[in-house]
């Protein structure tokens, strides 16, 4: 269906709204209906504001003037709409070209393109937040305008970078998007590289138009982290299924194993042993049974040995690394850190450095976990280049 449509004649569902005059010589005017769904929802289910934004201009929907000559020199989606009809017999009574958009588009955000492609940089915000901007690429994606307010956009997306999301979710999807669309490097390989971390299985595209091959790109490099993750999980556990790690004092290979097993039965993955595309598993939820699974042990086998609670700790190194805190798993991306040393366990509530109480084939098992940290240091953001 197009984008737009030229009317041949006035209807009454184009009257009333707000008129925002961009042109005062306009010749043609650009009609936004009114819209009552929310733009790029998390959940299409939910009619939750947080899941999308519902504008109150876009209740009544706005009328844009503006110049058919700027519209057509700056996109060919209006050249070719314009020109296919003869203006005779598309003017309408009040001497103007009708274009009506068949999508519901933020009304701001649309005059705020047609200001850019008018040339009425005075008139241009000097920020916008997230859900603006996505609204803005979104309406000049829509009809090939992304030139005319590219250099606007990357000023906007530079002030935006202290509030850039560090997990999943619906920012980080409007993120991918507009960096996409309006080939910002640097935030797309840093919002790919996030997604590929904390998602289970294909990003949502929220109803926009994000390419497939996005979408897939990021997707192979989740695939390839869980993968390597599990194998590292899997690894541990057939070694302490073939009596690889034993303990003779207190029978924490039992303990491990019975404890793996249950985790792993409990999700799903003990039997059959999941393969790609891994649909449902993240790695960061991996990390998480792990810590927990670490932080269970390294309590038990402290108080069997000396009565005592003991902690596990793994410490992130590099680069935007993901941080597992033992106690309760939380998982943040970091800036750049001091190297750590991954899989430290501390029995008997000791600082770091100190002898561990307690050593085993089991332990030394639990401090491999460790591994699973540094895998995520290894992703790398999708390049522009190739998508």
């Amino acid at each position: 269906m197009d984008s737009i449509w030229v009317l041949l004649i006035p209807l009454p569902c184009t009257k009333g709204g707000q008129v925002y005059d961009v042109d005062p010589e306009a010749d043609t005017v650009i009609i936004v209906p009114p819209g009552t769904e929310p733009f790029a929802p998390w959940d299409p289910k939910s009619d939750q504001i947080q899941n999308g934004s519902k504008n109150a201009l876009s209740q009544s929907g706005v009328r844009i003037n503006v110049s058919s000559r700027h519209l057509t020199l700056a996109s060919g989606i209006f050249r070719r709409k314009l020109n296919h009809f003869s203006r005779n017999t598309s003017v309408q009574p009040d001497g103007r070209i009708h274009l009506y958009t068949s999508q519901r588009f933020d009304p701001r955000a649309a005059a705020i393109v047609m200001n850019a492609v008018h040339a009425k940089g005075f008139k241009m915000p000097k920020a916008v937040d997230l859900e603006t901007l996505a609204q803005i690429a979104f309406f000049a994606d829509t009809f090939g305008l992304l030139e005319a307010v590219s250099v606007y956009v990357e000023l906007w997306a530079l002030k935006l970078q202290g509030q850039f999301p560090e997990i999943y979710n619906r920012d980080l999807i409007l993120w991918i998007y507009i960096s996409h669309v309006f080939r910002l490097d640097e935030p797309f390989k840093a919002a790919t590289r996030i997604a590929a971390i904390y998602s289970d299985g294909p990003i949502r595209n929220l109803g926009l138009p994000l390419q497939h091959g996005v979408v897939a790109a990021i997707d192979v490099r989740r695939q390839e982290l869980v993968a390597r993750s599990l194998s590292t999980v899997y690894g541990i556990l057939d070694s302490l299924s073939g009596g690889a790690a034993t303990c003779d004092e207190s029978h924490c290979d039992s303990l491990l194993l019975g404890t793996l097993i249950k985790l792993l039965s409990k999700k799903g993955i003990l039997w059959p042993r999941p393969a790609k595309p891994f649909t449902g598993v993240s790695y960061t939820a991996i990390i998480d049974d792990m810590a927990r699974l670490s932080q269970h042990l390294g309590g038990r086998a402290a108080k069997a040995v000396n009565g005592v609670n003991g902690t596990t700790k793994h410490h992130a190194n590099g680069t935007n690394g993901v941080h597992v805190n033992g106690v309760n798993g939380v998982h943040k991306p970091l800036t750049k850190t001091s190297k750590g040393q991954g899989g430290e366990v501390h029995l008997s509530g000791t600082h770091p450095g100190k002898p561990a109480v307690h050593h085993c084939g089991a332990m030394r098992l639990v401090a491999g976990f460790g591994q699973l940290d540094a895998l995520a240091d290894e992703v790398e953001g999708v390049e522009l280049e190739t998508v």
